[in-house]
């Protein structure tokens, strides 16, 4: 395994210093399976203290030191060093009750989640966990006792159904078996590192396999006050593309509400729960290949976003779009997206002082006029040019004041 300059550093200088150092974790993981290795984790016999004094030239950072992390700045990478350690009692089902610093690097290693992720690596490998052979046959089995891994942290139990889907490995049984027991205990975790785990699991490749086995019950548990169409969801995460759309297919037959408050709960942010309601509605609109429908939809979504929202109603088991409307449609599109530049009302070739200027007052009339014009120009009625514009808005003035 080749690692970086600054990796090599950290080491030579942990191991000059007499103490034992490896890289663990997901880049031998990585490494292993042909993939680029992101961040490096190092472990090491050295105690926080000690691994401060080792780096006492660089920039640190020990906000993890009761923990046994230091973070340290080399060549500007950013490297978490971590003493060996045991620990026991998890009250809070996350943080450890006591922490004890080792020297001994297989006790570091019982300790971690699954074999898979225990494989150290310096100069040569350390599997005291058999997890080499594990990754050759695909398959995610927790260190030791699988339920005392999963009440340690039941995080652990989203991360390993992420780490089958992802990697298309299958659970061991033990494993498995301790999963589907314990699987409840996810909602002692926090809402957000429930969903940051969910959003990993949807976008492996095989999450629709590891759905069809687990989706039933991490749905029933994270969301049991709505009835699913778990058939129809595993048909749907088949074909959908991208994080929003995958979700939008789980919620798909969800009502408006429901879909809402789900996504508030699991604390995604606003400007998420937008992207996937347009999925969620691409399923509930009429399509049509009609110039107004389409430059209507423009209004509120960018071009991209309307073409994805036809490719996944399209791509759906349930689609009413044909290949020949949908075609149509990108076609309409594209025109309106090159030569039609008005969608918004920021976008008229007047403004609200030019109404005033007419004498038509600020307030709901205005906004109303404005919006009618708008929506003429997109129905092709009217062009986009000032002088149009006023006469037109002059004259709706007009007639609405008759009216009153």
């Amino acid at each position: 395994m080749q690692l970086p300059s600054y990796v090599l550093k950290a080491l030579h200088l942990l191991e000059q210093n007499g103490f034992q150092a490896v890289v663990v974790g997901g880049a031998v993981r990585d490494f292993l399976l042909g993939k680029e290795p992101g961040d490096y984790d190092i472990s090491t016999s050295a105690t926080p203290d000690e691994t401060v004094k080792v780096f006492m030239d660089y920039f640190v950072l020990d906000f993890g030191r009761k923990h046994g992390t230091i973070t340290v700045f080399l060549d500007h990478h950013m490297l978490e060093i971590t003493t060996f350690r045991v620990e026991s009692g998890y009250d809070d089902f996350r943080h450890p009750n006591q922490t004890e610093f080792v020297r001994n690097l297989e006790r570091d290693v019982s300790r971690r989640d699954f074999t898979i992720n225990a494989i150290c690596f310096n100069q040569q490998y350390f599997d005291f966990v058999n997890g080499m052979e594990d990754l050759k046959n695909g398959i995610i089995r927790a260190i030791g006792n699988p339920r005392d891994r999963f009440l340690e942290d039941p995080l652990r139990m989203m991360r390993g159904l992420r780490f089958a889907s992802v990697l298309g490995f299958s659970i061991e049984e033990k494993t498995r078996q301790a999963l589907i027991d314990l699987l409840p205990l996810i909602l002692q975790v926090s809402k957000e590192r429930i969903r940051d785990e969910l959003n990993r699991f949807l976008m492996g490749n095989d999450c629709s396999v590891i759905f069809s086995e687990y989706g039933e019950k991490l749905l029933s548990i994270i969301s049991p006050t709505i009835a699913f169409d778990y058939p129809a969801i595993i048909r749907r995460l088949e074909v959908a593309k991208g994080l929003y759309a995958k979700i939008a297919a789980i919620f798909l037959d969800s009502s408006y509400e429901s879909l809402k408050n789900e996504l508030k709960s699991l604390k995604y942010s606003n400007d998420d729960q937008k992207k996937v309601f347009m999925f969620w509605e691409a399923q509930h609109l009429a399509w049509k290949a009609d110039r107004y429908f389409l430059a209507k939809l423009l209004s509120q979504y960018s071009f991209a976003d309307v073409v994805a929202m036809i490719e996944f109603e399209q791509s759906l088991p349930s689609t009413s779009i044909s290949p020949l409307v949908a075609k149509e449609m990108i076609e309409i599109l594209s025109d309106l997206n090159l030569h039609h530049h008005c969608f918004k009302i920021a976008d008229l070739a007047i403004k609200g002082q030019h109404l005033m200027q007419l004498g038509i007052p600020q307030g709901k009339r205005m906004k109303m006029i404005l919006s009618k014009l708008l929506d003429e120009i997109m129905q092709g009625i009217l062009v986009n040019e000032e002088a149009v514009l006023l006469a037109r808005a002059k004259a709706l003035y007009q007639e609405r004041r008759k009216h009153e």
